[in-house]
């Protein structure tokens, strides 16, 4: 190894260090706002009727005690305003599910989030979980839980992206004034061998030549007149697995894709644990996943579900449900490792043809619920004039891979701590408490009457 190596790599070790100090000091800073945030506004009006439900609650023990609820006295004493409405709304529709199987898309998906413990702020139509609240009070809620749509939005990308987007202003240029891409490419290339460019600055832009070369060749997908010929597995496999791909192979980590419709082993293990009789339990299959590698050890730090953009409400609903609730999974995974009394998340990705929606699913301990936050949306261009502001959008992939990585990189560290004093790293749910202890699962089709409330494992 020479010398230049030697310092470049002690260059790069000091700089990683400089980052993690300053990022560990930045989270926690904005962790106490949020926690000064939330003592102050929120826990103080929904306490309000948290006690006000509390004697409703209490009014009612005759029709708990008789076993019509899976929720014990205790638990109803201890749940908050908005875990108690969630969850008393999705077992009055588990009733109905058990008995007739009739609930619409909306409902089931709602029935699903609310046996999970889930409160879904992203989904903001009129027959989500939304209709549970009053206007004022779901504003109330929303906007609090937007705070953690600002903390991404106001945080800059630590990536120096100068040369990303001095080289797209060119060839921008160079495509507006020809409206050729083999004229936008040939620039791009120009630009791209330049000796002053290193290794890291190559990596990024190949992002722009994705998207001038997906743009160029693969118009039967993109354009919006073939929509209904164009299946998932083209969308997947030819526009939003390369774009990731290539956003995660800048920087070389333990972060990496999996995709084929792959099943998280601990969403098997909750499965299992609510329907535990049944042979060939299988968990939730997610068509992608952004997994952290540690040893033998797979963690998942985003979930993807893909459909077309002519997908019906049904399988929209369907798909938004299953991937709240298997990060609702991964979250709990990862809180489990972190051993955090602050705020952890992962990822959800819901695509749709062209369009990917980004939120967080994060588990607040204030509020014992997991919430599924809305972040941002990145629509694919299809055309010259769409590609205007992919500045922006590439600001907004780096955010997003930034944080994940940030991720990465505390569950490496917290994992590397526990091997040090000898402790188990697994992450199991099985192995610690969890803070949610429950996961629900549909039965198989057309078996709507063997549904469990997996609270207690209790039929109802």
């Amino acid at each position: 190894m020479d010398l230049k190596t030697t310092r470049d790599n002690y260059n790069d070790t000091f700089a990683e260090l400089a980052l993690e100090k300053k990022l560990e000091k930045e989270e926690e800073r904005l962790r106490k706002r949020i926690k000064i945030k939330q003592t102050q506004s929120l826990c103080k009006e929904l306490d309000a009727e948290i006690d006000h439900s509390s004697t409703a609650a209490e009014e009612d023990t005759s029709d708990i005690d008789s076993g019509s609820s899976s929720i014990s006295p205790k638990t109803k004493d201890k749940a908050t305003f908005i875990q108690k409405t969630i969850y008393e709304d999705a077992e009055e529709l588990h009733n109905r599910y058990k008995q007739n199987d009739d609930l619409s898309p909306c409902e089931r998906k709602r029935m699903c989030a609310g046996l999970s413990g889930i409160l879904d702020t992203a989904d903001d139509s009129y027959h989500g979980q939304k209709e549970l609240f009053n206007t004022d009070k779901w504003d109330f809620i929303t906007k609090h839980y937007s705070q953690f749509t600002k903390m991404f939005l106001d945080v800059k990308p630590h990536s120096n992206l100068d040369v990303l987007y001095k080289t797209w202003d060119s060839v921008y240029g160079t495509l507006s004034k020809n409206h050729s891409y083999f004229k936008a490419r040939q620039a791009f290339n120009y630009i791209s061998i330049q000796s002053d460019i290193d290794e890291h600055t190559f990596k990024q832009l190949q992002i722009i030549d994705f998207f001038l070369d997906t743009l160029d060749s693969k118009q039967f997908i993109i354009n919006p007149k073939d929509a209904t010929k164009v299946t998932e597995k083209d969308y997947e496999s030819q526009i939003w697995i390369p774009l990731f791909t290539r956003l995660f192979n800048i920087k070389n980590n333990n972060i990496r894709i999996k995709s084929g419709e792959s099943v998280p082993p601990e969403s098997t293990k909750k499965k299992a644990e609510q329907y535990g009789t049944d042979k060939n339990i299988i968990g939730f299959k997610i068509d992608f996943r952004l997994v952290f590698d540690y040893k033998e050890l797979e963690i998942d730090l985003a979930s993807a579900e893909v459909s077309v953009s002519s997908a019906n409400e049904a399988k929209e609903r369907h798909d938004e449900s299953k991937l709240v609730r298997e990060a609702m999974i991964s979250t709990e995974a990862i809180h489990h490792i972190l051993k955090s009394q602050g705020y952890v998340y992962t990822w959800a990705i819901k695509i749709c043809g062209l369009t990917a929606t980004f939120s967080s699913l994060m588990y607040d301990d204030e509020r014992m619920i997991y919430v599924n936050v809305h972040q941002f949306i990145l629509y694919f261009p299809t055309c010259i004039s769409e590609l205007e502001d992919l500045k922006d959008d590439l600001e907004m992939m780096f955010k997003f891979k930034e944080d994940v990585e940030r991720i990465g990189y505390k569950i490496e560290k917290s994992l590397k701590r526990s091997e040090r004093k000898g402790r188990n790293v697994c992450p199991s749910p099985e192995r610690k408490p969890a803070p949610c202890l429950f996961t629900y699962f549909t039965p198989p089709r057309n078996e709507a009457h063997r549904s469990i409330i997996p609270i207690n494992n209790n039929t109802l």
